[in-house]
């Protein structure tokens, strides 16, 4: 999908790229606060705000990134306790809507 972002209804509210209004993606996400898109018509390449390292798979592994979450990719030596604690909140987040999706499913089933 791709969503057109509204600006006046996004308080404190800085633009992951400033060339296009017009990207992929939803922009409201905590991780836009750390990374900015390389490419607006690549939407799958993110740059670090903190140390400057452009990343892959955009803000599920930005979040990852700035929360020194180990395994898909590099720790951000530059992201402090404060916002290491927001991405692994949000990250945590994610997981807990997901898996209660899941049993939600499951339960319609049996």
């Amino acid at each position: 999908m791709i969503y057109v972002l509204i600006f006046n209804r996004m308080e404190n509210f800085a633009p992951p790229c400033s060339s296009d209004a017009t990207l992929k993606g939803k922009f409201d996400n905590i991780g836009w606060e750390y990374g900015d898109l390389v490419d607006p018509g690549k939407s799958q390449r993110v740059k670090c705000k903190s140390c400057k390292r452009v990343l892959s798979g955009v803000v599920f592994r930005l979040k990852q990134h700035i929360a020194r979450i180990k395994g898909n990719v590099i720790s951000c030596d530059r992201s402090t306790p404060i916002n290491q604690v927001k991405c692994k909140r949000a990250l945590e987040e994610v997981r807990n809507m997901k898996e209660n999706k899941r049993k939600t499913l499951e339960e319609s089933w049996e």
